[in-house]
């Protein structure tokens, strides 16, 4: 699921990828997940950080990563789902899914970013309707207030379209 939220502050991008029941050399989840991979020359992720998210009963150990390329500076903010269980821990979801495998379920998986573009150096005021991308530390602060608002709509949408 690719979504674009927008409001007066710029966009904020959802990405959510649901895998089903993994099969070996299937893909999915693993602990080599990252946003920009070294050998990338378009992107380089200059930055990773644990983070947390509080929203409606959901506490959630997430990570935070800085990416920066041609098209600009992005911070994104990443975690996991599988079977019920959100964590930024991928050792903890595998194990959520192999629970699940044992006890006869399929054994789904998600991985969910939120990102949004930032400025390290606030530009002037933006002209002609566009927002400019907010500095660092409040672009953080807005991706937490989202992924936070967004956590429960997010797990009944996996239970959904992970349903049989």
């Amino acid at each position: 699921m690719r979504r674009t939220y927008r409001d007066s502050s710029g966009d904020v991008f959802l990405r959510a990828y649901l895998y089903g029941a993994a099969t070996r050399g299937s893909g999915g989840l693993s602990s080599d997940n990252v946003l920009a991979s070294t050998d990338n020359p378009r992107w380089r992720q200059t930055g990773e950080f644990g983070t947390s998210l509080h929203g409606s009963g959901h506490y959630v150990h997430a990570r935070e990563a800085r990416i920066a390329g041609r098209g600009g500076q992005f911070v994104a903010v990443t975690w996991y789902w599988a079977e019920g269980v959100f964590s930024g821990n991928p050792y903890r979801v595998k194990l959520a899914q192999a629970w699940s495998r044992l006890q006869g379920g399929p054994g789904r998986m998600a991985i969910l970013t939120v990102f949004a573009p930032y400025e390290e150096t606030p530009a002037p005021a933006a002209t002609q309707g566009m927002s400019a991308p907010l500095p660092l530390a409040a672009q953080q602060a807005r991706l937490r207030r989202f992924a936070e608002a967004m956590l429960p709509a997010l797990a009944a949408s996996l239970i959904v379209a992970g349903a049989p």
